[in-house]
């Protein structure tokens, strides 16, 4: 019986390259607006990107330069992930941006929740953009269905069997009482061979990924709530 289920999100929740194709470019496109901006925590932002830069004098044109050339190159740079934050909250609340999920899964946390079944995440997105992910759905806010987070910087990369032990540890649940759902096969192999019980998303929506030996489903509906 299981007694956690651990989410991946993209091809899984939502579709895949969902946070890629929107949060990303989004937050990319307004770095230089938002650093002029006044308020304290973007000054406070700002002065620890020049630090990292070496230069405390370092105008807006220089410091926008590194955050654009982090956000090209995908340097998880602290200064840059905080003002990315900053930036999909206000999307967000302004309703320029929206999470989209699969219709299938809030019914699933509801019945996964009703039957006691602890449900995580695991990402190679930072535990910050998975929380604003589920909180800001089209179904409305889909965080109160869950019991934590993970991502590859804190627990090891996703396609590494010791993450996965490393997380069942976190949780304190043997490693063959959490399911792990998604639809990488990488990811399912590595979550197997760490003992966990795998089941492969392969949506038609997005090209019915193969997902190896792993038991597929197509829908979330699919996955039986226990055992």
């Amino acid at each position: 019986m299981s007694e956690a289920v651990l989410l991946d999100i993209e091809g899984t929740v939502s579709p895949v390259a969902a946070i890629r194709d929107s949060l990303y470019p989004y937050a990319r496109a307004r770095l230089a607006e938002w650093i002029r901006r006044p308020e304290p925590e973007i000054g406070r932002i700002v002065d620890a990107l020049r630090l990292a830069m070496g230069d405390v004098h370092a105008d807006a044109a220089a410091v926008t330069g590194r955050l654009e050339q982090w956000a090209d190159l995908e340097i998880r740079a602290e200064p840059l992930r905080a003002l990315q934050g900053l930036i999909w909250l206000d999307g967000f609340a302004s309703g320029a941006l929206a999470a989209q999920f699969y219709a299938d899964v809030p019914p699933a946390l509801a019945n996964w929740a009703q039957a006691g079944v602890q449900v995580y995440v695991f990402s190679a997105e930072s535990e910050l953009v998975q929380q604003i992910w589920f909180a800001n759905s089209q179904f409305g806010d889909l965080s109160g269905g869950l019991s934590g987070h993970f991502d590859s910087t804190a627990e090891g990369e996703d396609d590494d069997p010791l993450s996965y032990r490393l997380i069942a540890k976190v949780i304190g649940i043997s490693p063959e009482r959490i399911r792990f759902v998604s639809g990488a096969v990488e990811k399912l192999d590595a979550a197997a061979a760490a003992g966990l019980r795998t089941v492969g998303v392969s949506r038609v929506e997005d090209g019915s990924p193969e997902v190896g030996a792993h038991p597929r489903v197509a829908s979330f509906s699919e996955i039986p709530t226990t055992g």
